[in-house]
């Protein structure tokens, strides 16, 4: 059973080639977001972490990647900010991309 979010809901499809792939569907039932990641979340803040292979990025309620796949681990947005885990550390990433401190992640 779908997860219902204002406006979209996660779903799985499962391919007799692909295996598993998580997407999004609408308020009607029809996909939003064809599936095509080993993983989604829900929506939070607007942005939805997902995995494509075993690193994790950010898309927006069309789809579009808007933090590119890079985390370890990445976590939903709570007042603009981020839980991410890279290379074993963890940190802080909001919608640009830019830690607190100003500094690349």
């Amino acid at each position: 059973m779908p997860l219902c979010l204002p406006g979209r809901a996660v779903v799985g499809s499962r391919g007799r080639k692909d295996g598993y792939k998580a997407g999004y569907i609408d308020k009607t039932g029809k996909f939003a977001i064809t599936p095509k990641f080993f993983d989604a979340s829900n929506f939070s803040e607007g942005l939805a972490a997902v995995r494509i292979g075993k690193k994790h990025g950010y898309i927006d309620k069309t789809g579009q990647m808007v933090i590119d796949v890079q985390f370890d681990a990445a976590n939903p947005f709570r007042e603009g900010l981020a839980l991410v885990k890279i290379n074993g550390v963890y940190g802080k990433v909001g919608t640009s991309t830019e830690r607190e401190d100003g500094h690349p992640c």
